[in-house]
């Protein structure tokens, strides 16, 4: 079934600062240090986004499979 309706919600704020479950935030490739917001989360969670995205990726096991 499609929706029939979608609800939009308009909040005050930066994106790097809104509590949400999930957030989904623009990247070229498989880089999530390569946008201005991508940068600016890594900083807030003491560097560790591109760490704990490779790790939960899969990327770095993927890499190593031949």
């Amino acid at each position: 079934d499609v929706p029939k309706s979608i609800s939009v919600e308009i909040v005050q704020g930066t994106i790097e600062t809104q509590q949400v479950d999930a957030l989904v935030s623009p990247m070229v490739g498989r880089c999530p240090l390569s946008t201005a917001v991508g940068n600016r989360l890594n900083k807030m969670v003491n560097y560790q986004l591109a760490v704990r995205f490779k790790q939960d990726s899969g990327y770095l096991s993927e890499l190593g499979e031949s």
